[in-house]
């Protein structure tokens, strides 16, 4: 800063100390001397009045919960009980979206995929299907499972479908959804059954030789867009005298609990009141639309009235998160098979292979 004086800066002023120090002169700092013995002595009236800690006791906790709320605490409650909110089945999901199947999609357009994704998302696909239990064996060791919707190709089924201890029959589609597949856990006798392939549907079917008679078994997938053939289920009926059908059918009807119908429902509607059939579900539902809170009954269990006395469980198995828009359903069947003698059949020693002979015979082909 500048004097009065033009020219002259502060510090070399001697004008400028004058002022300086008439202005300290106006200044009283009495004011601000703190007391020294007000400095060390405390406040004691305030501490008593702060709230103390409470000493810990073995009833504290239980006289701490059951304390009773103020005023405000009450009035929030009563809000709470006034404006209920409505119950949902809980939905179970991870930090990943869930695989959505072709099911109730029409409004919800499909992620696009990496090809890595879509591999990871077709061997995720392989557990949320249908699994069907020998009554005395361990529910998490089925006998067979039936699978929907495994989105792989002919090469990856090769792949994909290797499990230790079970055996694997497919019939793959694409990557981009659909086909059908059976496990069948080592030791049990089958076959399969192509006498129904000319429907030219997503269909698979093995027979199990029982004590008096073959058991049928089907994986069937029936995409949302087609019409689920009668004439299907009346030829199983008239050929099969024991059956079981797993699979989605995506068919709604409220003969079975479900909560919306369609044409496919009236067709099941048929199946079950013309062809003495059963549907061995309960009112649980498979399916959701997790952001949407839709739940649905699309995946099913379908016997013979005759055999219902051989059910013993049924279970959908909604707290399993498979990332995947179906839940898994289980049942049990209290039937006898018989069962390979594992260890007495034949096995093939390749050290002994003439190999010369079947490359010549794979480069005449």
């Amino acid at each position: 800063g500048k004097c009065q004086q033009k020219g002259h800066l502060t510090q070399k002023c001697s004008l400028a100390e004058k002022l300086k120090s008439l202005e300290r002169n106006k200044i009283d700092y009495s004011d601000l001397y703190i007391n020294e013995s007000e400095e060390t002595e405390p406040n004691i009236e305030s501490y008593t009045e702060s709230p103390k800690t409470p000493e810990f006791s073995e009833n504290f906790l239980e006289n701490l919960i059951c304390q009773k709320p103020n005023d405000d605490q009450s009035q929030v409650t009563s809000q709470n009980k006034s404006n209920p909110k409505t119950n949902h089945t809980p939905v179970f999901t991870k930090n990943r979206p869930k695989r959505q199947s072709e099911s109730e999609s029409k409004n919800q357009p499909k992620k696009q995929l990496t090809s890595r994704e879509e591999e990871e998302d077709a061997f995720e696909s392989f557990i949320s299907n249908n699994s069907i239990t020998n009554s005395d064996q361990n529910h998490e060791s089925p006998d067979i499972l039936l699978l929907n919707e495994i989105k792989i190709d002919s090469t990856q089924s090769n792949f994909y479908l290797d499990f230790k201890n079970y055996q694997s029959i497919a019939k793959p589609r694409d990557k981009r959804g659909g086909a059908v597949a059976i496990l069948i856990k080592n030791g049990i006798e089958f076959s399969i059954d192509s006498s129904f392939d000319n429907f030219s549907l997503e269909l698979l079917c093995v027979k199990i030789k029982l004590r008096d008679c073959p058991f049928f078994i089907f994986s069937l997938y029936n995409p949302p867009n087609k019409v689920l053939l009668f004439e299907l289920f009346s030829k199983i009926s008239k050929k099969c005298t024991k059956f079981i059908i797993g699979g989605d059918l995506n068919s709604k009807t409220k003969q079975i609990e479900c909560i919306g119908e369609n044409e496919n429902g009236q067709v099941l509607e048929r199946v079950l009141n013309e062809l003495n059939v059963s549907v061995i579900n309960d009112k649980s539902p498979t399916f959701n639309i997790f952001n949407r809170q839709y739940f649905e009954i699309l995946d099913l269990f379908l016997t013979p009235f005759s055999l219902l006395d051989k059910i013993t469980d049924f279970k959908v198995l909604d707290n399993d998160d498979m990332t995947s828009d179906h839940y898994p359903i289980r049942t049990c069947l209290s039937v006898e098979h018989f069962k390979m003698d594992i260890q007495a059949q034949d096995k093939l020693d390749f050290k002994k292979a003439d190999w010369n002979s079947f490359r010549a015979i794979l480069s005449s082909n």
